[in-house]
């Protein structure tokens, strides 16, 4: 199991930084801040104590302890407040990323750099994570399909929110912008951890089948969500760069 998990996140890193890469290009023509990818890596890190501060004490609450790995939610609200805890921490750390490091690299510039590296880095975690509770992972490439798809389009939606936040501070309407890119990314994990209440029962009453066969539609709407935020985002970076430069 371990090198097919490390074949994971070995393309799903190298997947977040060609996404950004070819984003960058796509959108800015801008030469790729390398040192962008760092940023988002730490940010990615800080994020993730600030969730787990978020959560932890709900689900301490509300759980005994046997119950609290893996987490499922028991009701609508607890999945709600799980989703938009992610996104409030999440999209907080991307613009604090964002605004330091855009400082001298321009925010518009640098956007699409610490989101990919925010992306990477996950990829990794979640690597890590399936490595440490040896979660059951099916030899072959076929088995890293879905998880690779998976993680390309959350790269696509962390370059998307990123782009977004980029866009708040270099307009100076830093609230409205992160108010955005939080509500987006905690409708989407929301989403998840509702999906995580509910395929437990699926999987019981028909079999392992309908759990893929609903993870792939799950997929393919995940899928259409981020690019759909991400043409927008990318198409409004665009804007604002050529109305910066002429």
């Amino acid at each position: 199991m371990t090198a097919w998990v490390l074949w994971f996140c070995a393309f799903g890193v190298a997947l977040a930084v060609a996404l950004g890469w070819l984003a960058q290009r796509a959108a800015l023509g801008r030469p790729w801040p390398w040192p962008g990818l760092a940023v988002g890596a730490g940010a990615f890190v800080v994020s993730g104590v600030l969730q787990n501060a978020m959560v932890a004490p709900v689900a301490l609450a509300l759980h005994a302890p046997d119950r609290l790995v893996p987490l499922i939610p028991a009701s609508a609200g607890e999945a709600l407040y799980y989703g938009f805890a992610a996104g409030v921490a999440q999209e907080l750390l991307k613009l604090a990323g964002l605004a330091w490091f855009g400082r001298r690299r321009g925010f518009l510039g640098a956007a699409l750099a610490v989101g990919a590296g925010f992306a990477a880095t996950e990829v990794a975690f979640v690597g890590i994570s399936a490595l440490a509770g040896q979660a059951s992972v099916a030899p072959g490439w076929g088995a890293l399909a879905m998880p690779l798809w998976e993680r390309g389009s959350a790269t696509v939606f962390h370059l998307a929110t990123a782009g977004l936040l980029a866009l708040g501070l270099a307009r100076g309407r830093v609230l409205p912008f992160l108010g955005l890119a939080v509500l987006l990314h905690g409708a989407l994990d929301g989403a998840v951890e509702l999906l995580a209440m509910a395929e437990g029962g699926v999987a019981d009453a028909f079999g392992p089948a309908a759990h893929v066969a609903r993870a792939a539609v799950f997929e393919s709407i995940f899928s259409v969500y981020a690019l759909a935020v991400a043409a927008f985002a990318l198409l409004r970076l665009r804007a604002a760069e050529l109305d910066l430069w002429g």
